[in-house]
């Protein structure tokens, strides 16, 4: 059984992680803009990979 502490830290290194992921996805959600906005509006040529958690 855990301790209200360890689950309080556990719980901080989970949110840790997932605002890590959240960083990554707005990374990437810029960048398919960016490529979206030198291919002048047309999804082609779209080389940008999602992140993988």
């Amino acid at each position: 059984m855990m301790t209200p502490q360890q689950q309080l830290a556990l719980l901080d290194e989970q949110i840790k992680v997932a605002e890590k992921h959240v960083d990554q996805l707005y990374d990437y959600r810029r960048r398919l803009i960016n490529q979206y906005d030198l291919n002048k509006g047309k999804y082609q040529n779209i080389k940008v990979t999602r992140p993988f958690f």
